[in-house]
């Protein structure tokens, strides 16, 4: 008997990571079709829907009549040199510790990715990512501001 509970055991564990890998490809094919939507969707939303939907920026800057907004997402688990407790994460000094506590299971970005939004006559006019970026890893920054399409996406 104990021979067959091992069996049993082991089939459990494997189903469960069957089982976690399609929910993790599934939701990176959802996130990914998001910040590809992103790109269209969200040129002419008003700066102040914006703000609403993806929150302040990280880094803010104006130059030419158009302003600039960088939005950040950090792996989870890795320690943001600029992060602070005391502020909610939006601190410009800090430590640099530099070390990933929460490596990802399954191959993509890690979990960090920077969009880029420019606004033109206080709207968007480009949602920009790094050429490098794993654009699942994007979606959640701009999800709310895109919205769902009939499959729930």
């Amino acid at each position: 008997m104990p021979g067959m509970r091992m069996k049993a055991a082991v089939l459990k564990v494997l189903c469960g990571g069957l089982l976690m890998s399609c929910a993790t490809s599934c939701t990176t094919e959802a996130d990914l079709q998001v910040a590809q939507r992103a790109q269209s969707a969200m040129i002419g939303l008003p700066k102040q829907q914006l703000l609403t939907c993806a929150g302040y920026p990280d880094h803010r800057a104006a130059r030419n009549g158009k302003e600039y907004f960088t939005y950040r997402r950090r792996a989870s688990g890795a320690l943001d040199p600029s992060a602070s407790l005391a502020d909610g994460g939006r601190s410009s000094t800090g430590v640099a510790l530099g070390i990933d506590l929460d490596p990802p299971l399954v191959a993509g970005g890690g979990g960090s990715c920077v969009v880029s939004i420019v606004l033109s006559n206080e709207a968007v006019e480009q949602v920009a990512y790094p050429a490098d970026a794993w654009l699942s890893d994007c979606a959640p920054i701009v999800r709310n501001c895109v919205a769902p399409t009939s499959n729930g996406q």
